[in-house]
């Protein structure tokens, strides 16, 4: 088939999300276009990867996938140098109309609510802005403004999607024709080198430690629960490998380790008077009132710095190298639903995935192509391709 062309700012097309991980993508262009997270994903379940590949979502997850982007928009703002006010009243414009219908279409009205106490405008805005007015001018690195949320596209491999020859191998302009030598068979090269794997992401921001005097990869997360657990895994976490190996292939620095800013969608108090006229006292901090206690509500936490040595590194890029391969082969064959029951495997099953996976009821019945439709909540993607730049 015609691919079409390669966007030539591949960074520029990330960070535009005209270029994604999902299988459109993939057919589009015939380069796979893999992430940290989508690698880990179908790691844990090749199921769960390729749904969420085809563009298929849950009910709430999207709602936390989605505020978890804008929260990141609305600080990398602030880093940036824009004004707190500026930055929530954006957020604050976009997010209402894009949760409001969700909420509203669920059937469960008390979810609903439960949802909207925490994830909603409201309080999710509240959060935000005792993040960036009261722990944002605390933290200890120097962001500089032309390095936060930075797109990257770096060569998973060397090898072509035409004919998986390297692309040393290639002369620009010949056909893609073997000969005969002494040595065997040769490649002569394609009409255009077109890379077969590409890795992509976006690191949220390299931070200047002056102490140290190294730069440092920051990751901003969110999440609906920060405890020890949530924080524990990331020292050896994949992701972070991922940046660490790209990140010098991409910008030419080479940061000495990285850091977690995580930041919990806590659901903030609201200041109510009792009849004295006097604020209410808090349920979680003895002694005071909620309007003394309130910006305590908001958490958040720091880990790291962490980093990785030369050769965890290369064990990183060789099981990668494995799943990033395995997810070609699936996506080559993946055409409709009914062919992610016949060609993706159940590994959510052995890893305790499918508790929260927004596929589980479709994998609990025979799993008929059919009826994913009426399972899970279909997003065409948005993307659109060079050509119409």
């Amino acid at each position: 088939m015609a691919w079409a062309p390669l966007p030539v700012d591949l960074a520029s097309a990330v960070a535009r999300r005209e270029v994604s991980n999902r299988i459109e993508c993939f057919r589009q262009y015939g380069t796979l276009f893999v992430s940290a997270n989508s690698l880990g994903k179908f790691a844990r379940c090749e199921t769960q990867a390729v749904v969420a590949a085809m563009g298929y979502r849950g009910g709430d997850d999207s709602i936390k996938m989605e505020l978890g982007s804008r929260a990141h928009e609305t600080i990398a703002s602030v880093r940036k140098g824009g004004s707190v006010d500026a930055a929530l009243g954006d957020f604050a414009a976009r997010w209402a109309p894009w949760v409001r219908p969700i909420l509203d279409d669920m059937v469960d009205g008390e979810k609903a609510a439960a949802i909207e106490r925490v994830y909603g405008v409201d309080n999710a805005s509240r959060v935000l802005r005792v993040y960036l007015e009261q722990w944002h001018p605390q933290y200890p690195y120097r962001f500089v403004p032309e390095w936060v949320e930075c797109a990257f596209a770096v060569p998973f491999d060397a090898d072509c999607a035409q004919c998986r020859c390297p692309e040393a191998d290639h002369f620009p302009g010949s056909e893609m024709t073997m000969r005969q030598t002494p040595r065997g068979l040769q490649h002569l090269g394609c009409a255009e080198y077109r890379p077969r794997i590409l890795l992509c992401g976006k690191v949220d921001a390299l931070v200047y430690d002056e102490l140290a005097v190294e730069w440092l990869v920051d990751d901003l997360k969110t999440t609906g629960r920060l405890d020890d657990d949530f924080a524990r895994g990331f020292t050896i976490d994949s992701q972070f490998s991922t940046y660490l190996w790209a990140v010098p292939r991409a910008f030419g620095v080479a940061p000495a380790g990285s850091v977690v800013t995580a930041l919990e969608w806590s659901r903030m108090p609201i200041v109510r008077l009792t009849k004295a006229g006097r604020p209410e006292k808090c349920r979680t901090h003895t002694g005071v009132t909620v309007d003394e206690c309130h910006d305590l509500h908001c958490k958040t936490k720091q880990v790291g710095p962490f980093n990785r040595t030369e050769g965890q590194l290369a064990a990183w890029h060789a099981n990668a190298t494995r799943i990033a391969n395995r997810m070609h082969d699936v996506y080559s064959a993946i055409r409709d639903a009914q062919d992610v029951a016949e060609h993706a495997n159940m590994y959510g099953t052995f890893t305790h995935e499918c508790g929260y996976c927004p596929a589980r009821g479709w994998c609990e019945g025979e799993r008929v192509g059919e009826y994913l439709e009426s399972a899970m909540r279909f997003e065409p993607w948005e993307g659109e391709s060079c050509e119409t730049k």
